[in-house]
């Protein structure tokens, strides 16, 4: 997310959703974050092709990159 849309407050799995126009039902159940993890998957996947981004490699070097990586927690 923080690669598609670095200027976003909100990386959590319910601002994603929201950005892309998924519904979320089951928050925080197994079925339902899974549910909904994999439809934003699918919405990401052609917008990273878009930017080049093509393997799992290339999506982890690219988050590598982002400000939340660098953040120690």
């Amino acid at each position: 997310s923080a690669v598609l849309h670095p200027n976003q407050e909100s990386h959590r799995l319910e601002a994603i959703a929201e950005r892309f126009g998924i519904a979320i039902i089951g928050r925080h159940t197994a079925l339902g974050d899974a549910i909904v993890t994999g439809e934003v998957f699918l919405r990401m996947v052609p917008l990273l092709a878009d930017m080049g981004i093509r393997t799992l490699g290339e999506a982890r070097a690219a988050a590598e990159k982002t400000y939340y990586a660098r953040i120690k927690y």
